[in-house]
């Protein structure tokens, strides 16, 4: 009996491992042949996508690539924050004036327009203070004006102070907006870019209003028909100087001989400074530069 019991007991036991492999080998297949089939359907469904239709197909070459048949649609740009915006670049017509020269220039009634007119690139400012003066050079570089600190002077003016009634009879210094024409000298030429002339013992400046030359230089005496002039030899402060374009038009009696030159003390109505100054500012100066000289 306890034979046929374990002879049992083994044939159940060879059949639960006989199914154990049965199930085995049976999940091994099935997987397999769906991995299989899973590859064949997504193979179809890319062909599915990317396939011509026979029809079309006859009609194209065939180079034809899918992109040149059905164009690709570009991606929707996410909104971005908009570019920094370069700073704007100056019209090269626009003047950057300084607050301080801009301040002094419309107390003359003078804007940006009429120096871009005139192309004037050098400005000398004078501004008084009773019979002194505080002069600076104004300079413009790529539309912008700047001040020549190093060339900041004191000097003086007029024996009555800068008047807007200038006439012959005062010894006050015109206050105004002037050109800058010519540089004068004695004996040694200085350095700078203006028009010169030389002084000597036939220079005269008339200072008659009656005089056909009023206002006016004159080398020689054969045209001698004034009563009155300066002649400029004999004053030493005219050693190194430039003239202020006052009265170009020598309207009789409204004052002549408006220069500026060397000097330590006030004047008859010109503008004065150390020969270290005048030097400078004749140095700096161009004819080319158009310059003006602003007293206020």
């Amino acid at each position: 009996m306890k034979k046929i019991l374990i002879i049992g007991l083994s044939t159940v036991a060879g059949l639960l491992f006989l199914a154990l492999v049965f199930v085995i080998v049976y999940s091994t297949t099935v997987g397999r042949e769906k991995y299989a089939f899973d590859r064949q359907e997504d193979a179809a469904n890319a062909s599915a996508v990317t396939a011509v239709p026979s029809e079309l197909a006859s009609e194209l070459p065939t180079s034809a690539t899918l992109d040149e048949i059905v164009p690709t649609q570009p991606r929707a740009e996410e909104p971005t924050q908009p570019a920094t915006q370069a700073p704007t670049e100056k019209n090269a017509d626009e003047e950057i004036i300084p607050d301080e020269l801009s301040a002094l220039l419309k107390k003359r009634g003078v804007d940006s327009d009429e120096l871009k007119e005139q192309s004037i690139s050098q400005i000398v400012t004078v501004v008084s203070s009773g019979t002194d003066a505080k002069i600076d050079f104004w300079y413009k570089s790529d539309g912008a004006w700047m001040k020549d600190a190093d060339m900041t002077a004191d000097g003086h003016v007029g024996r009555e102070g800068v008047t807007e009634e200038m006439s012959e009879y005062v010894s006050a210094t015109p206050a105004g907006f002037f050109p800058i024409t010519e540089a004068f000298y004695i004996y040694e030429k200085p350095d700078t870019g203006l028009d010169t002339f030389e002084i000597t013992y036939d220079t005269y400046w008339v200072d008659d209003p009656d005089s056909d030359y009023y206002n006016q230089r004159v080398d020689g005496s054969e045209v001698w028909d004034w009563s009155s002039a300066e002649h400029m030899i004999d004053y030493d402060v005219y050693e190194y100087g430039f003239v202020i374009g006052y009265n170009l038009a020598c309207e009789k009696g409204k004052g002549s001989a408006i220069f500026f030159h060397l000097g330590s003390s006030t004047t008859g109505g010109c503008v004065s400074a150390s020969e270290s100054a005048v030097l400078s500012y004749l140095a700096a100066l161009s004819a080319d530069a158009n310059p003006y000289i602003l007293i206020v």
